[in-house]
């Protein structure tokens, strides 16, 4: 889809507005080499399921109808790169990924992203679920809506099986091991800040492997041992006891 058509919703002065799309980030690269005349991707992209299409409308397709649709021209320098052997596969796909989504941010306010794997393919993602919204509170119910989504997918995948250590691996295999409470100081400052612009920043940097709900603990033990302070309007509830809600 021509990029132009997401453009049209700026027109348009909704209170909130928000994008859910299946982006076929392998498939738009294998295409660019393909026009380019650069070296196949099908081997580093061997086993994923596309669309089947005739040869006529392949033909259709040119440079100029890609640009369209990525909103400019990076991702040739992209292939390019790939071609020349810069950078591996997993490489041009998070960079094409990183810099559509930087299009989108220039119609909404946020954009986060979760690469959907397929089990054949290992760590390699099949394609890419992207949500682009204007509201924050949007953010935070995809964000964690995705998390628990991947919960259930590595759950289906282990098969019943207990781990003995629990591990987050990012969708290139590499491992990544959150210090919940070194996130929540790294992002706090003297000045206060909203709770939800607080968990926006967060999901923003770390994407929506950073459970949200382990955020919130932490910040609740900080706040019970006096290392953070957290103020509540209203202060009481309705029976007049100090308030604890987080949300």
């Amino acid at each position: 889809m021509a990029f132009d058509k997401f453009e049209l919703m700026k027109k348009y002065r909704f209170r909130s507005i928000e994008l859910l799309l299946n982006l076929n980030s392998f498939g738009f690269l294998r295409e660019g080499c393909r026009l380019l005349k650069y070296k196949d991707f099908d081997d580093a992209c061997e086993g994923l399921e596309e669309r089947e299409s005739t040869e006529d409308t392949r033909q259709t397709n040119d440079i100029a109808n890609m640009d369209r649709v990525a909103n400019g021209n990076y991702w040739q320098q992209i292939v390019a790169d790939y071609n020349n052997g810069k950078i591996d596969a997993f490489d041009a796909e998070e960079r094409f990924v990183k810099e559509y989504c930087k299009q989108l941010d220039t119609i909404f306010a946020v954009t986060i992203n979760i690469p959907i794997k397929a089990r054949k393919l290992k760590n390699m993602p099949k394609y890419r679920m992207v949500f682009a919204t204007n509201h924050r509170h949007g953010l935070i119910e995809m964000a964690d809506n995705m998390m628990r989504r991947w919960k259930q997918m590595q759950d289906a995948e282990r098969n019943g099986q207990i781990m003995l250590f629990e591990m987050n691996t990012n969708f290139c295999g590499g491992l990544l091991n959150f210090d919940y409470k070194q996130i929540v100081l790294d992002a706090l400052s003297d000045d206060y800040v909203k709770f939800d612009d607080y968990i926006c920043y967060l999901i923003l940097k770390y994407g929506v492997l950073c459970e949200i709900g382990k955020i919130k603990n932490i910040v609740k033990e900080m706040e019970a041992a006096g290392q953070i302070e957290i103020v509540r309007t209203p202060a009481l509830t309705d029976t007049g006891r100090p308030a604890k809600w987080i949300d």
